[in-house]
């Protein structure tokens, strides 16, 4: 590509918005593969499971649901009931009353067990590839504090890090970077030394690093 059109995701015009060199754009993602020119989405690789989650919130809530009037079954020796069109016998309870049973007759209720228990760490399995395609952290994902402790925070910092490492130091270097890059020759006057002819002797002496201004908090114990 030579050129990129940019339009304003909030201006609804016809024209082909603002032309921009390639050259001056910065695509910030993380290349995968080879002759990649655009990222993917963060929730491309985990949109399935997600469907999933939901998937399985909606069916334990149905079947909580359908639980809470649990099936009940008489079992009889022999009495007089009305008849369905098969030819089975029925017994109708109305919801709240209290029946007389014959002599010989059970009542049974099944338990459906809805919700499931076992649903809590079958969830955490599903939320937990949730969280690692898309690299950020469960405890964040569940909003739940709790659940963090230092080797994991430690853990998300450092990625953080990785991953911001190449912006924040292209940024700086066109910002600050910029600013001490026109100044050093003037600096070197002030102190009376010319500057080097050779580029790589050059490029040596006004070497930098992209600093932040407060130093991150690491216990040296723990870490």
């Amino acid at each position: 590509p030579q050129f990129y059109h940019l339009r304003h995701p909030e201006v609804y015009t016809f024209n082909t918005g603002e032309r921009v060199p390639a050259s001056e754009i910065i695509h910030c993602f993380e290349r995968r593969r080879k002759q990649q020119s655009h990222g993917e989405p963060i929730l491309a690789p985990v949109i399935e499971r997600i469907l999933q989650d939901d998937r399985l919130i909606r069916s334990e809530l149905q079947a909580s649901v359908n639980g809470s009037a649990p099936p009940m079954v008489i079992t009889s020796d022999y009495h007089q009931d009305e008849e369905d069109d098969n030819g089975d016998p029925v017994t109708d309870i109305p919801a709240g009353a209290v029946a007389r049973m014959l002599p010989g007759e059970k009542v049974e209720t099944l338990d459906p067990k809805r919700p499931n228990p076992l649903i809590g760490p079958f969830r955490d399995s599903i939320r937990g590839d949730i969280a690692g395609a898309t690299r950020t952290s469960q405890y964040n994902l569940d909003r739940n504090s709790g659940r963090a402790n230092y080797s994991s925070m430690r853990m998300d910092q450092l990625l953080t890090k990785r991953q911001l490492a190449l912006p924040k130091n292209m940024i700086g270097r066109f910002t600050a970077g910029r600013i001490y890059e026109l100044a050093f020759p003037w600096l070197m006057l002030q102190i009376g030394r010319a500057l080097p002819t050779d580029k790589l002797a050059l490029s040596k002496l006004m070497r930098y690093e992209i600093r932040p201004d407060m130093p991150e908090y690491v216990d040296p114990q723990k870490d």
